[in-house]
């Protein structure tokens, strides 16, 4: 006759609650858009863009300003990315981690200054120092969102960048670009 402790059932249903709800904020709650260049070249451990993706999805995407980004750059640091790496001793350039060889900038400002970053892990790659980079950003949706949070009633991205807009450049780069990035972009609530 089997006998099944009480105590360790619960904890084994505990356990499996907890992850299909967790599977379910992820479904119902985090909407990411991916893409990228050079993708057939990009580290072929998963692992670590699902840990990405796992972090992304705990950002309150509320938040305003420079909260928001600050968020995102504190859970990378606590789930073991280095923090802001410069890209050379005689530059102000960075990226904002590396971790396991992979790079990881985190742009949710200006569009202009935001497309930048992109050469900074091209150089990163370029001197050995990272073998793919992570570019992580947000849609066009969230990011009129958060600018409706300090001009009510908005529906313009106030020039924040976007995967949408973000996209056809890095299409256009991709003529020379040679490291392999990929593009995660967060959705609005």
């Amino acid at each position: 006759m089997f006998i099944l402790n009480p105590i360790r059932v619960r904890i084994v249903v505990h356990d499996l609650f907890n992850r299909i709800i967790g599977l379910l904020i992820n479904l119902y709650v985090m909407t990411l858009k991916e893409f990228g260049v050079n993708l057939s070249d990009f580290p072929q451990d998963s692992v670590i863009i699902d840990e990405i993706r796992g972090i992304l999805s705990t950002i309150d995407r509320r938040l305003p300003g420079k909260a928001y980004r600050k968020s995102v750059i504190e859970k990378l640091e606590m789930a073991g990315w280095s923090g802001k790496v410069s890209i050379d001793h005689s530059s102000r350039a960075s990226v904002d981690g590396i971790r396991k060889g992979i790079g990881i900038v985190v742009q949710l400002g200006n569009h202009a200054a935001g497309v930048l970053p992109i050469f900074n892990l091209e150089y990163l790659y370029t001197t050995n120092r990272i073998s793919a980079g992570v570019f992580v950003t947000q849609t066009f949706d969230q990011a009129v969102q958060r600018h409706s949070l300090r001009n009510v009633g908005t529906v313009t991205d106030g020039n924040y960048i976007s995967s949408e807009r973000l996209e056809p450049d890095l299409t256009l780069y991709s003529k020379f670009l040679k490291c392999p990035i990929i593009v995660i972009a967060m959705d609005k609530i």
